[in-house]
């Protein structure tokens, strides 16, 4: 038997091809295990779908593609005349709504694994009889009568792990607008269901408390992708909410940590505000999640009860952002206008908190609240409108209206009008470029990624594997967090939240990392490091040179600095070229011991360096000339006896 998905998408949406169908393969994988269906393909595309010739379909759709299914659906019954099935986001939402004398001869809702296996036993046996399926839970269709019969869906007791494994080499599809086959990124679903009952999701009213693999299953997930798929670096976690229960997340995180997972591989997760704060925040990051989507929805707090519960606090959204950007995790943010509550200074309001937060966040998804069936609001509409959304006509569900420059179909609000939401919505989607996705601050970082790298080349083998160094750096530039899936043992001294206690042990080494310039006094500074630190040998220091051409020509354009500012670190306060940091260095009894360049060409084509640079030459001694193309300095450093014997004594007087 030759079974077909077909799972109609936005082709020109990224997501689209990044994000898959997972769901499909575990329906896969049952009917493979259960009753040997080997022939299975997914498809995007109808034209696809009718040259497989398949005895029989299965279709998945959102409400948003649902015109694509019913249209797909009719031309493959027109021109195959084989059966169909429907199930997806859609139905299981909205299952009441499969069409009388339509092109599907049954919808399934709920968990669709056991369901899809006993209608694919029905047509195995030649007893594909839809009126006869009343003995099938989670089914919808018609009877003799054309009376809709709709069975109680299956109740989710089995643990989790009892899912097959998905069949993972199904994810992969012709996009006809690419004119290629297209790999889906591999991902994978930790739990299934959610405990909270947003007002927009198609979930709200269907879910429960969260049902999860065990963790060995996830870690065997993981190691299949890993072996399968080795050219991909980013796992997506599907979960509707990643964290719920911190006791999972702590033993998620451990087996990751210990099977050598988080070497490998990055993932994406979905976080609620509410449920994440900073020791979440260092649990993820140790598993090595590089991105967390969160819903914002809004900058307005009553809009944020309306659409999330009472429960929901205005203040976690920045207190999660601000704990993404001590630990340099990005962030995606989604937010959602045209609540029937919202005002203008409430859309004022949730403007200026993504200005305010452009440079952390990777992007902003701008969406209009939609009636999708299933949802609180689609009982909103009803109640206010007096008709129930689709007689729109499902059309009108498609959430990039206002991008294509249509109405937005759904307008209930009671404080401004649809004219003034459209010149805000497009207003909203101006800051997009202004993300830091966008391709030059991403350039930025990769730059800054690369310099570290190249840095940190330096300290492995001066100071090898074993030694316990102390890095002083603000997290997101430090060699600490490069180093942090490895087993070297380095602690960090965060200048944006300096620890006292580390100073309490003792170090093999100290690297003082660029921390020096963004000291109001460097001295008072490295003077009280320095008294604390109980210290077995060498200092390691890197900083930006000041003679830096490039940066003097910033300098005389009256521009900023930021040419040495890595994303997400403080503002420079001081710079230093060689001879002044030698100066610094001899005052708190330091001594320089080797000396590292790290040099970067210039233009030889730009006005500045055929004008300025050969006067700056002449001004200068042929020393500092010599100096004008480095970048930054890593030195070696170390105490002298003299000022060792004065700290011991200073702390034998003090423990007197």
């Amino acid at each position: 038997m030759k079974l077909v998905f077909y799972y109609p998408c936005e082709f020109e949406h990224t997501y689209a091809v990044i994000n898959g169908p997972m769901g499909l393969t575990y329906l896969a994988a049952h009917l493979q295990q259960e009753l040997g269906v080997e022939d299975v393909k997914i498809e995007v595309d109808v034209d696809q779908v009718l040259a497989h010739k398949p005895d029989l379909v299965g279709v998945s759709s959102y409400t948003q593609t649902y015109p694509q299914a019913l249209a797909g659906a009719r031309r493959i019954k027109q021109e195959l005349g084989v059966p169909i099935m429907l199930g997806g986001a859609h139905m299981n939402a909205y299952p009441e709504g499969l069409p009388l004398n339509g092109p599907f001869d049954v919808g399934a809702y709920g968990e669709g694994e056991h369901t899809a296996v006993e209608l694919v036993r029905r047509f195995l046996d030649n007893r594909w009889e839809p009126s006869q399926f009343g003995d099938i839970p989670g089914v919808v269709f018609y009877d003799q009568h054309q009376q809709q019969v709709k069975t109680p869906r299956l109740e989710s007791s089995e643990p989790l792990d009892s899912i097959y494994y998905p069949r993972r080499e199904l994810l992969k599809a012709w996009f006809p607008t690419h004119g290629r086959i297209e790999q889906w990124r591999q991902g994978l679903y930790t739990s299934r269901d959610c405990p909270f009952r947003c007002r927009f999701c198609i979930h709200s009213v269907i879910q429960g408390m969260p049902r999860y693999h065990s963790v060995e299953r996830v870690i065997l997930e993981l190691e299949q992708i890993m072996r399968d798929y080795p050219e991909q670096k980013i796992v997506t976690i599907y979960d509707d909410i990643f964290v719920v229960s911190k006791k999972r997340l702590i033993e998620l995180v451990a087996a990751i940590r210990e099977a050598g997972i988080h070497k490998r591989l990055g993932f994406v997760v979905m976080i609620k505000p509410s449920t994440f704060n900073a020791e979440i925040a260092l649990l993820l990051k140790e598993m090595n999640v590089k991105l967390i989507s969160f819903g914002f929805e809004t900058g307005s707090p009553e809009v944020l009860k309306y659409l999330k519960g009472r429960g929901a606090r205005l203040s976690q959204h920045q207190e999660s952002i601000e704990i993404c950007r001590s630990l340099n995790i990005r962030t995606t943010g989604y937010f959602i206008m045209g609540s029937p509550i919202e005002t203008t200074q409430d859309l004022a309001s949730t403007y200026w908190f993504i200005r305010h937060n452009l440079n952390e966040m990777h992007t902003a998804g701008m969406f209009c609240l939609v009636p999708f069936p299933g949802t609180r609001f689609w009982d909103d509409y009803r109640d206010y409108t007096g008709q129930t959304p689709d007689h729109l006509g499902w059309e009108a569900f498609n959430t990039r209206f206002l991008d294509e420059g249509q109405d937005y179909p759904f307008f209930i609000n009671q404080h401004y009008s649809p004219e003034y939401l459209q010149h805000a919505y497009h207003q909203f989607t101006q800051t997009r470029e202004r993300l830091s996705s966008a391709p030059e601050l991403a350039h930025r970082e990769e730059r800054m990624q690369g310099y570290k790298q190249a840095l940190y080349q330096y300290i492995t083998p001066l100071m090898g594997e074993q030694t316990k160094l102390l890095d002083v750096a603000a997290y997101a530039n430090s060699y600490y967090e490069t180093q942090l899936f490895t087993d070297q043992p380095i602690s960090l001294y965060d200048l944006n939240k300096p620890d006292l206690q580390l100073l309490a042990e003792s170090y093999q080494a100290v690297y003082l990392n660029h921390c020096l310039e963004s000291q109001r006094d460097p001295k008072a500074f490295l003077d009280n490091l320095l008294s604390q630190l109980q210290l077995d040998g060498p200092l390691y220091l890197s900083f930006y040179n000041a003679l830096f051409l490039p940066l003097i020509e910033r300098l005389l354009a009256g521009q900023s600095l930021d040419i040495f500012e890595p994303p997400h670190v403080q503002n420079q306060y001081k710079l230093f070229s060689l001879p002044q940091m030698f100066k610094l260095l001899r005052q708190v009894g330091l001594e320089v011991s080797s000396v590292y360049r790290n040099p970067q060409p210039l233009d030889p084509n730009s006005d500045f360096s055929q004008q300025v640079v050969p006067q700056l030459k002449k001004m200068t001694s042929p020393e500092l000339a010599s100096e004008l193309t480095v970048y930054s300095y890593f030195l070696v450093l170390k105490k002298p006896q003299i000022y060792t014997d004065r700290q011991t004594s200073e702390q034998a007087r003090y423990s007197i």
